[in-house]
């Protein structure tokens, strides 16, 4: 039996098999924008924070008092380019949070939203 969907909502963090930069493995995204036509927009995180460029990166740290409820397990940072993802990788097993309150003011910020 195939694995339930789950509408992906914006700011919601999922833990799902992808590929960048020609590596596939399991990895965070952080969910953009509502899904269009079976893709959902995303930015990936990461964790090798010996990767993480200040200039260009959002940094989301463990400290910061909105971190509980990413999902996340340590220091990670967002990648500023868009990928779309299949709609399908977005099951309810997969979901492991979303940014809230000043993290998610502060990502706003990073993005240009605010």
């Amino acid at each position: 039996m195939p694995a339930q969907l789950q509408c992906p909502i914006p700011m919601e963090i999922y833990y799902i098999d992808t590929t960048l930069n020609l590596c596939h493995d399991r990895r965070y995204c952080l969910v953009l924008d509502a899904p269009h036509k079976g893709r959902v927009p995303v930015l990936h995180l990461s964790a090798q924070i010996e990767l993480y460029q200040s200039h260009l990166d959002f940094f989301i740290s463990a400290k910061h008092s909105d971190f509980k409820t990413t999902g996340l397990k340590k220091d990670s940072y967002a990648m500023p380019r868009i990928l779309d993802e299949p709609l399908s990788k977005f099951t309810p097993a997969a979901a492991r949070g979303k940014l809230i309150g000043t993290m998610l003011h502060e990502f706003e910020i990073w993005f240009g939203w605010k």
